[in-house]
Formats: structure tokens, sequence, C-alpha cells
């Protein structure tokens, strides 16, 4: 009786993300098309098709020089544009009324078009987050599972109220992912304890601890552009308040990608280049 009960919990919650990704339409957004089903215990949701996939496999699919990824995946090219899509899904569910809150922001909910347009996806409200858990005592933290808590928000760490600055501190992790086409705080070739779960799920109570407390952060590469580190860092505020909205976040990457076209157009001269226009030789 008990499964049933629980099967039918999760088709009243499967309906509720289908209604919830049937109201929101945007360009930034996948596209809902409907639902197919057999039976009651196997319904899917029909969406559009996104032939690059996600995120998180282009990145590896990089990191491994997988000549599929094609060329221009760098800040100076693709890399910026997607993440100004993602700014910009956000900046869009955040102005609804009432506002819709992501709260699974990360690399693999983010699908890429054969253009490299990128779409938020997974939207579903059975969204499994850690949480404090106020029966083991100050700094025990409950795990939803190996690996997918890198993304959360220290507030969400901590069981403290949160809003939407909460998806903007993992559209910051999502940069530090898109910087260096990797896992945050980790790296995917070396993972502690990855044969081992219960050494690895140590290591990632460690790590999420240290992120709730403000201690860690996920790194970039050193040539990471500059403004592209400002923005990740004001993103990764500890306080919620003292982070961009995502509409600033959408306004800040154009501005960095008007930056970056203009410097493209107007190179720096090399010092032998310099124009001596105005000056007059000595005879």
């Amino acid at each position: 009786m008990r499964e049933k009960c629980e099967k039918l919990s999760q088709i009243r919650m499967f309906i509720r993300e289908i209604t919830l990704m049937g109201s929101l339409k945007h360009e930034r957004i996948v596209e809902f098309i409907g639902v197919a089903w057999d039976s009651l215990r196997n319904l899917s949701a029909v969406t559009e098709y996104m032939e690059r996939g996600d995120l998180r496999d282009v990145l590896h699919a990089l990191k491994h020089h997988d000549s599929n990824v094609g060329s221009g995946m760098t800040w100076y090219g693709k890399k910026l544009t997607i993440a100004l899509n993602i700014a910009e899904g956000l900046a869009y569910m955040h102005s609804l009324n009432p506002k819709v809150i992501h709260r699974d922001l990360k690399s693999k909910n983010v699908l890429l078009n054969n253009e490299y347009e990128a779409k938020l996806s997974d939207f579903g409200v059975s969204r499994e987050r850690l949480v404090a858990n106020v029966n083991s005592g100050p700094g025990r933290f409950m795990t939803p599972g190996v690996g997918t808590s890198f993304w959360i928000a220290p507030e969400v760490l901590l069981g403290r109220d949160y809003d939407e600055r909460a998806d903007v501190f993992s559209f910051g992790v999502v940069l530090s992912e898109i910087d260096t086409d990797d896992y945050p705080y980790w790296n995917s070739g070396s993972i502690p304890g990855q044969d081992n779960p219960d050494e690895r799920r140590s290591q990632e109570q460690k790590i999420l601890e240290k992120v709730a407390l403000g201690a860690l952060r996920p790194t970039f590469y050193n040539d990471c552009p500059p403004g592209v580190l400002a923005l990740a860092a004001s993103c990764l505020e500890g306080r919620p308040e003292n982070r961009p909205s995502a509409s600033e976040v959408v306004l800040t990457i154009k501005e960095l990608i008007r930056d970056m076209e203009f410097d493209s157009r107007h190179p720096e001269p090399e010092p032998d280049e310099i124009a001596t226009e105005g000056f007059l030789s000595s005879a």
C-alpha cells in the first residue's frame, strides 16, 4: 500500500512539473510539446530536441579534445554567449509573478542546440536539496546524492529561507564549469575516493561544509577574462543580498560581449607598430 501511495505521489509531482513546463514560454527555456504515456506508471514529457545535448557533456568532450565539439568554444567565442543565454533564461523565470526559482541549475540542466544556443531544462518540483539536519547537531548535513550538491547556495545548504538569488549563486558555479570544462571544486579525472562510495561521500560533505561557511568557492583558470572573474565573484557572494539579480547579470554579460567584440576589432598595436603620425623627424 505504501509503495502504491509513493507512486501516486510521484505522478502528482510529475503532473505539477509538466504544468509548470507548459506555462514557461521563452526562447531560453526548452519548449514543452506534450506528454506521452502507455499507462499512468509510465509518463514522459515531450520537449523540443536539442541536438548538442547538455552543456556538461559538451564541456567534458571539450576537455578531452573531442573534434565533434567544433571550434570557438572559448570565452572569446561561444562560451560567453552560452552564459548569456543561461542568464536570460533565469531572468525570465525570476520576472514572473509569482517568481519561479529553478533550484537545480547546473550544466547538466542546460541544453544546447546545433548552434550552441543554450536553454534551461528540468523544472521538477520534487527537487532533491541538501539541507541542515537539525537532529544531527551543528555542522551536519544531509546529502541527496554524491555529485548533485555542488551548485547549491550556502543559505540552502544551511536550511535557511532563500529566494531567486540562490539561482544566481548556482549560475556562478556554472561559470566555473564553463571556464574549466570540469566539475566544480574537484577534478573529474581524480575525484577523491571515486572507487569508494563512503570515502567519496565524506569528501563531498567536507567540501559542502566549507562552501556553506564561505570558506570555499569553485576555482577558475588564471587566464579567465577579468570581467568574467568579477561577475562570478559577485554571483558567488555568501550573502544573497550582495549578489546581482539575473537581469543585472544579463546586462553585465552583454557589456562584456561588447567589450570583447570591440577589442577583437581594435587590437592593441605592437610596440613597433605604434603610429608616429604628428611627429616630425629631425633632419
